[in-house]
This record gives structure tokens, sequence and C-alpha cells, in this order.
């Protein structure tokens, strides 16, 4: 077994944290006060878990329902990320139950097909509960990866954007990935960059002083009460800043565009259950979600679109919405990108009066007069267009902004479907040739032209099926009521509840 001994590093300056003040290079990390009974488990470099298998040797993340660790898998001899979730009672609500998440992985993975979207999702390789001083915790193993794309975007502190064969490689994953759930009757529910992860670096040579001497030691930021007293049995003595496998998106290089969907806390199958309400960052969930429960209309797959939307324009350019940070500034950031919403909405909205004025004459372009507004044209041919003028064609721009245009709809029924973006112009003329060069680069035997034509039509929600809108087949993929019951039987042995 590999000795880890941490490095205390370079103290950079002090942050109080009402009760706690701790030496810290960043502001990205969890913090002291995050640590109670029913949050984060306190993990220290060399904690070993699932009776000594793993051994905990650098920090991979953490979201607000866990934490991300590299750790050594000591049985197999490999690197492995180790997510550790919140404890079960704090997580009891439909969108953050992870023995549903890692059931999802299980059941998506086990489906016999040939889409290639299967294998873009995260594998789970193992799944355990622990006790700890904070309650108990389940865990999930799965390949470690790199960062996620909206991470590499934020690491730029500049424009964000990504070079343009890479750009195009990675929307083309983005849209496969989509047309494998939707195709299986599955709705991902936050598809964002953030939680799209760039390919496992390649550490299967590595020893831990070999991780040590490529990518740097741990460092400790050490943890200190301000009044003095010892440090609670449930706060960790010091937090770990996350590792750095890199890229940049300015920096980032064809080879390295391949991308892992992960984070199934918030999916669902419409088929088996209604939605009325998404949990989606406010940038990038689907206007739908703020009338859902005042319409009595479930959310459903074009909800994923949407959000698949905002993330390609973002690859390509920057921010598409900047508005306030919450729902309404975030509609009226959207009407003046998209102009006039649909009229029942727009009556639905209570806060519209904080934005606009009364009695509305909207331009004939759908905009709203007397106030600055940029349409999704101008942001697309404009801004994305600038950002690569050197190297994008006028054809390019012109089959971008219809992609983007055709699921940036108001209303959830007029988007494309995953499954017309995958068949679409752009897909043919700029994606999947710059996946085939990413394949190439990365020195894999695949021909993604002839993987994506040979999928089972059949799996592909593209025919109305029962009288079913185009989007409602889109769920033709859903289990048998049997295996439906079987499927949730067994989430509830996993999560400890009765099966009966």
């Amino acid at each position: 077994m590999d000795t880890i001994t941490p490095d205390e590093g370079t103290v950079t300056y002090m942050v109080d944290v009402d009760d706690y003040t701790f030496h810290w290079e960043t502001e990205e990390e969890e913090r002291p006060q995050h640590y109670f009974p029913g949050s984060y488990h306190p993990v220290e470099i060399g904690d070993q878990f699932s009776n000594g298998r793993y051994t905990i040797v650098h920090k991979l993340g953490h979201g607000g329902y866990s934490t991300v660790w590299l750790a050594r898998d000591e049985k197999h001899g490999q690197f492995v990320a180790l997510k550790i979730m919140v404890p079960e009672q704090q997580s009891q609500s439909e969108a953050h139950n992870y023995g549903i998440e890692i059931e999802f992985l299980r059941e998506l993975h086990q489906i016999p097909t040939n889409h290639p979207g299967k294998l873009m999702l995260m594998s789970c390789l193992d799944s355990f509960s622990h006790d700890g001083s904070n309650g108990s915790h389940l865990c999930f193993v799965s390949l470690p990866h790199r960062m996620s794309i909206g991470q590499s975007r934020h690491e730029s502190h500049g424009t964000g954007t990504f070079k343009l064969q890479a750009a195009r490689a990675m929307a083309a994953q983005m849209i496969i990935m989509l047309s494998f759930l939707h195709s299986n009757g599955v709705v991902h529910g936050d598809f964002t960059p953030n939680n799209v992860l760039l390919a496992p670096p390649d550490l299967s040579h590595l020893s831990t002083e070999d991780l040590y001497h490529k990518y740097g030691e741990p460092i400790k930021a050490m943890t200190e009460r301000r009044d003095g007293k010892p440090i609670p049995a449930g706060v960790p003595p010091y937090i770990v800043p996350e590792i750095w496998f890199g890229d940049r998106s300015t920096e980032l290089e064809l080879q390295n565009a391949k991308l892992t969907l992960t984070d199934f806390g918030e999916a669902w199958k419409p088929a088996l259950r209604s939605r009325y309400q998404l949990n989606t960052p406010d940038n990038y969930r689907a206007p739908e979600a703020n009338f859902a429960e005042k319409e009595n209309v479930p959310i459903g797959f074009p909800s994923d679109i949407w959000s698949l939307g905002v993330g390609i324009f973002e690859i390509f350019g920057n921010h598409l919405f900047e508005g306030s940070p919450d729902p309404d500034g975030m509609l009226e950031d959207m009407i003046n990108t998209l102009g006039k919403p649909p009229q029942r909405w727009w009556d639905l909205w209570e806060a519209k009066d904080e934005f606009f004025r009364g009695d509305v004459e909207w331009d004939e372009d759908g905009t709203y007069p007397y106030r600055e507004h940029i349409l999704l044209e101008e942001r697309v041919c404009g801004w994305i267009g600038d950002a690569h003028r050197d190297e994008m064609t006028n054809e390019e721009i012109e089959d971008l902004y219809s992609l983007i245009k055709g699921v940036l709809c108001w209303e959830p029924d007029d988007r494309l479907t995953a499954d017309e973006l995958l068949r679409g112009g752009w897909m043919k003329r700029w994606g999947l040739p710059a996946l085939q060069a990413m394949y190439e680069a990365r020195g894999e035997s695949r021909n993604i032209m002839s993987e994506i034509d040979s999928i089972d039509r059949m799996e592909l929600a593209t025919a109305e099926k029962g009288g079913s809108t185009r989007w409602q087949a889109a769920a033709s993929g859903v289990t048998m009521p049997e295996f439906a019951a079987a499927w949730w039987m067994k989430v509830r042995g996993l999560l400890g509840f009765p099966r009966a």
C-alpha cells in the first residue's frame, strides 16, 4: 500500500466562517460549517472505506449533496472516484434520492443496445454505505474524471470558449447522450455543463507517489475554532482543495474533448410519474418549469432539450442568459432573447409588472419596446460568429443557429427532439465529423457515422404511437409495468425500505 503524507501547502490568507477560521488558497471549496450531523462526512487523506478497499489520496470536488474523492482501489490496484453522499434522511425528496440515481445508471447500462450514447454515461463500479460521525452515507464508486466542461470554462477567467473543433465534438456528444436517454424513456432533469465531465486522465500506470509528483500533493487548509476550542468530531481538521487535472476551455485539445454524463439524481421517467418542478439552475431551466404546477401540465423530455440548447451555446460562445439569479429575472432575460412568451404564461407570471409596464404592446418581431434586447439570432450569428470568425463559415453559423433556434422555443412541443437533432444537418456536416476526428486523435478505432446509422430505429422516438405526440412517443423505451415494479422494489431495498 502506498504511504500518503499530505502537504500543508502555502497559507495564502485566512477566512473567518461563523465559528471557524481556516487557512485557504481558493474560495471554491466547501466550508467547515457545512459539516454537521446529517451533512457531509469528514474525510482525511489516508482514510479507508469499504473494509479497507478504498484509500483516500486526494479530492476531486464537491456539490450540494456530496463530496467526491480520488481513492486507490487496493483490490484492483487502480484509482477511482469515491462519491460520498449526505445521509439519506437529509435527501429524501424525489430530486435527491441517490439510491434511484445508482439504480438508474445500472439499469441504463444493462439495456441491450448499439446506441453509442450508452458508452457516454457514468458507470457505477461499486456502491456501499458508510457510517460516520455525521450519519450513514451512501457511497458511489466510478472512474475518476477531470473536471466538468462548466468548470473548464470557469477556470479560463476570460471568454470561456472552447477551440472550435473541440466545441463541435462536445456538442455532438451531448446530443448523442440525450438521444440515448430519451429513447429509453428517461429525462435527465439536470442536463447542464456542470454535469458533463471531461474524459478521465490516464492514471493506470501511476502509483500514489507518482500521482503526487505529477499533479501535486494534497494541500491541507487547517481548520481552527475562533474560540480556541477543539474541532467537533463531525468537522474535518482540514479542508482539501481539489486536484487539478486540467484543462481550461481555451487550452483544451480535441483529443481531450471526450465527455461523460453524470449526476442522475434528478432523473425520472415521465411514463412512470409526473413531475411539475425542476431543480435545474435558473439559467439552464426550461421556462415551462415556472408554470407547470399552475397549469397542471407535467414537465417532460423537452426540458432537457432546452438545457441542451443553452449548454451548446455556451460551448461555442459565452453565457446565453446572464440575468438576475432568480426565476423571474431569468424570464426577463429569456424575453429579451426570444421575444414575447406564450400569452398563457404571460398571464400567469405574477412578477411581470416588476420588469415590464402594465399594458404591453409588442413590436412586430415579438420584442418589447422601450428596452434593450438582443435577440437569439444576434447572439448566435453575432457573438459566436465573432468569437470564431477566422474558422467558422457562414454555412456553419447558419446551421448552428438553426439548431439552437430549434431547441430554444418557448413551447415545449415546438422544440426539436433528440433524435431529430441526431439526424439533423448540423450533426451530419459539423458535429459527427469533429467527433470522428476526436476518436482518431485519441487512437480509438471508431466509426461514429456508422454507429449512428446502425442505431435500431425502433429505439428512437420519431413516430407517433397510440395517438401520442412525437414528444410523448419519446417514452417508447419505457419499461413494462412488471419491470417497473421490480425496478422500484430494488430501489426500496437499496434505501433500506421494506420491499412489500
